[in-house]
């Protein structure tokens, strides 16, 4: 609006058509001004949409592309959880697999621990067993030679008697021939 003189009251010479011809330039320059402003607003109303278009281009992008990568994450994600737990199962059943084994194992270990304890006990009884028998033997051996001993001294003795008596009777009969005085035994 338009600034209203001061000084009070309006020279005659002036009417109405002055006021009203100013009134309408007023009226005139405000329009234009109005005119000039919705430009303005319109262009910046233009622009903000083209921003705000452009900006839901890129929300659209950026959003499409989110979703491309989420979807792209959850199947990376899903394959390496099969994967884990492919990978999980196996180990289980190869953890599984090796304690059969070492349970089997140990089974085994100490079923030979005792077939070994039965041999070396059945082994132990058989020394003990032969060398009672050796003990033995050499006892025997010992009665034997002590037995034979004794019989060679019985033979002995006896034989020394045979001979003694063999060799006076020999003695006996060599006296006699001799005082008989036979020729036999003389010299040439």
């Amino acid at each position: 609006m338009a600034k209203k003189k001061k000084g009070g009251k309006k020279a005659k010479g002036e009417g109405d058509g002055d006021t009203t011809e100013e009134k309408a330039k007023l009226l005139e320059m405000q329009l234009e001004s109005l005119r000039h402003r919705l430009v303005m607003q319109t262009n910046k109303s233009s622009g903000a949409e083209a921003v705000v278009k452009d900006l839901r281009e890129k929300f659209g992008s950026l959003a499409k592309d989110f979703d491309e990568q989420q979807l792209r994450t959850f199947k990376i994600s899903a394959e390496m959880t099969r994967h884990y737990k492919s990978m999980q199962k196996k180990m289980q059943e190869n953890i599984f697999q090796l304690q059969e084994k070492i349970s089997s194992t140990a089974d085994e270990l100490e079923s030979e621990k005792k077939k070994f304890q039965e041999e070396l006990d059945k082994k132990d009884s058989l020394i003990k067993e032969k060398d009672l028998e050796i003990d033995d033997m050499k006892k025997r051996m010992r009665d034997m030679t002590e037995e034979f001993k004794m019989m060679l001294q019985d033979i002995l003795a006896g034989m020394n008697e045979k001979i003694e008596v063999t060799s006076k009777g020999i003695e006996k009969d060599r006296s006699r021939m001799l005082g008989k005085g036979t020729d036999i035994f003389k010299p040439f």
